[in-house]
């Protein structure tokens, strides 16, 4: 919509002792279980249109390869050491907690402050990485780039954890990155595959699965992080430090701790020129297909490998914030690669106001609630939403800062109100055979406009002024609000003007004027349909082909108003009078009704009838 190169990248964790305890629930083996489960994930997609560039599966070997060309990276820099661990560890998050974050759960036993799921204390050797050496570059880099996570509520939480981290004794200590095979037999094998303190036993390693989830963004860039020494691209404004010629690794002092330098500050602004690379490999190893499907090409071989890293932005759930904002900032700078340029943390869905989950029973099954049976409402109404309803809903309900509540009476109002009567009614009214019987794109004469009519587009276009912004920003329930609010503004110019009080034979009948007012207002119905797009782009798409808007005209520099004068004319041709609409029945060729071409609105609940 911007005119912007954009990579959109997702995928699934398939690694862990979850996994493996769940494929042996299931009867399967570890990677069959995985690739039905990454199947349904991208059924789920296609069923409601979520695109993406690249599918990346933490069990594809081309993954294998960069989490080993990350672990030997870090462990030639002196990262990795042999140590043992112990520590509250919680086996559903797959990850150890540290005393400040273990409390007693509801039935007396301890449990994940974060999580609210069960710990118990564990004592093993694992590879150790040195996090209490980055703790301080990592702060530094949120400090001084007060965007990099939004919203900022999150970005303070994650401050809060550091700084309370770092002023622990032993600075917050290190993080344990490998686990016992024996315990966690599903995943990669560690490089260095044994490790034991003197006195015992060295037993192999699996590699955490954090640090094998989280290098999946290395993967899909392929040989991208090299180029990145050429990009240079800032991951905030304003003034920053000279790179140098400082590689990293010599900002380890003595101690053991990382020590805020040009070369820190470099790698977080993206800048790589202060950065030695290993002879070999230089590159990371390009994406191999997917086996589950084909739409996971070698990114290798696409146009983005340059501007693949460091990626633009990493959206997460509340629920995964350390290990983004904390974990993988400090791999990447001890690794010597440039950080994400922003962290954007997303809420979660409730059901009822309580958290979704199997055991409560009130867990919304995306697939179910379009293609299952109907929703059975209050007023005995039933109803099979549609695939758009339920993006609006999640666009309008959704976004950052607290959860929104999932309740099926709600998506039909705000369907029904926003897109159908907001929208799709309007359309209907505008476009009908009383109105506009030849269906042709009004003509509102050598007069132009009026002043009210121009006035209308220009607060139309304020008000969708912000949507481009919004959405950019994962500020889609702003945006949703805004499109809402110019469709009203579109809503009540009509009932005000009353354009049916205007058609032939009526005693107040203007032919002149009824055309400058449909003209408006389908005018500003295009920059609604635009602004709509990235919310429900099935439902926008139609509205802007049934404007006979052409596909090259639908980006956010097109939501400019055009006011019908002789030389806006000139340069927007398409629009010119005499344009034909696109109000016909597809399958007869008949004129029809469009609202039920373009849009699903709920059913009323039945009538009750005599006995």
């Amino acid at each position: 919509m911007a005119g912007e190169p954009v990579v959109s990248v997702t995928g699934t964790d398939e690694h862990g002792l979850k996994v493996h305890e769940a494929s042996v629930r299931a009867g399967l083996p570890e990677l069959d279980f995985c690739t039905n489960v990454s199947r349904s994930f991208r059924e789920c997609f296609d069923a409601f249109g979520v695109g993406y560039d690249a599918y990346i599966r933490t069990t594809d070997p081309s993954h294998a390869a960069t989490v080993e060309w990350l672990w030997t990276r870090l462990a030639k820099r002196g990262y990795i050491y042999e140590g043992e661990h112990s520590g509250w560890y919680c086996k559903s998050d797959e990850a150890f907690l540290t005393d400040r974050q273990v409390g007693p759960g509801p039935d007396g036993g301890l449990v994940s402050l974060d999580s609210g799921h069960p710990v118990e204390w564990l004592s093993e050797p694992n590879w150790m990485f040195r996090l209490s050496a980055l703790r301080g570059p990592v702060l530094e880099w949120l400090q001084r780039c007060p965007d990099v996570i939004q919203p900022a509520s999150r970005r303070q939480e994650v401050l809060a954890l550091l700084q309370a981290e770092a002023e622990a004794e032993g600075g917050g200590g290190d993080l344990s990155v490998s686990r016992p095979r024996r315990r966690v037999p599903w995943g990669l094998a560690a490089p260095d595959r044994t490790v034991g303190p003197a006195g015992s036993a060295t037993e192999p390693q699996t590699v955490y699965v954090w640090l094998d989830a989280l290098s999946n963004y290395l993967t899909v860039a392929g040989g991208a992080p090299a180029a990145a020494a050429a990009e240079a691209a800032a991951a905030c404004g304003g003034e920053t430090d000279a790179a140098g010629d400082e590689a990293f690794s010599a900002v380890i002092g003595p101690d053991g701790h990382a020590t805020a330098g040009a070369a820190v500050w470099a790698l977080a602004r993206g800048d790589q020129a202060g950065t030695s690379w290993d002879a070999s490999p230089s590159q990371l190893p390009p994406l191999a297909a997917d086996p589950t499907g084909p739409r996971a090409a070698p990114l290798a071989s696409g146009p983005w490998p340059a501007f693949a890293w460091p990626p633009a932005a990493h959206i997460v759930g509340k629920d995964i914030v350390r290990f983004h904002c904390v974990y993988w900032p400090a791999f990447l700078l001890a690794a010597g690669l440039a950080l994400p340029k922003s962290v954007v943390v997303h809420g979660h869905f409730t059901a009822g106001q309580r958290k979704m989950s199997k055991s409560l029973g009130n867990v919304v099954s995306p697939e179910a609630l379009v293609s299952g049976a109907p929703t059975v409402f209050a007023d005995g109404a039933e109803w099979l939403p549609p695939v758009s309803a339920v993006r609006w809903y999640l666009a309008a309900r959704g976004g950052l800062g607290s959860d929104g509540d999932f309740d099926t009476e709600d998506l039909r109002a705000r369907w029904d109100k926003d897109v159908v009567g907001g929208v799709g009614n309007l359309f209907a009214r505008l476009t009908g055979s009383a109105l506009l019987p030849a269906g042709q794109l009004p003509d509102p004469g050598q007069a132009g406009l009026s002043a009210e009519d121009e006035e209308l587009l220009r607060r139309v276009q304020e008000e969708l002024s912000s949507v481009p912004a919004a959405f950019a920003a994962c500020r889609t329930g702003a945006a949703a609000t805004a499109i809402s609010a110019a469709a009203g503004h579109l809503n009540a110019f009509v009932t005000a003007q009353e354009p049916w009080m205007l058609v032939p034979g009526k005693p107040t009948q203007d032919a002149q004027r009824l055309a400058a007012v449909i003209w408006t207002a389908l005018e500003g119905l295009r920059l609604v349909g635009t602004a709509m797009q990235p919310a429900v782009p099935q439902v926008a798409g139609k509205l802007l082909d049934a404007l006979a808007v052409p596909a090259d005209k639908r980006s956010w520099a097109d939501m400019t108003p055009l006011f019908a004068r002789p030389a806006e004319r000139e340069t927007h041709a398409w629009r010119a009078p005499g344009l034909r609409l696109n109000l016909a029945d597809p399958a007869s060729g008949s004129h029809k009704r469009p609202a039920t071409l373009l849009f699903s609105r709920s059913p009323a609940a039945p009538k009750a009838r005599r006995p």
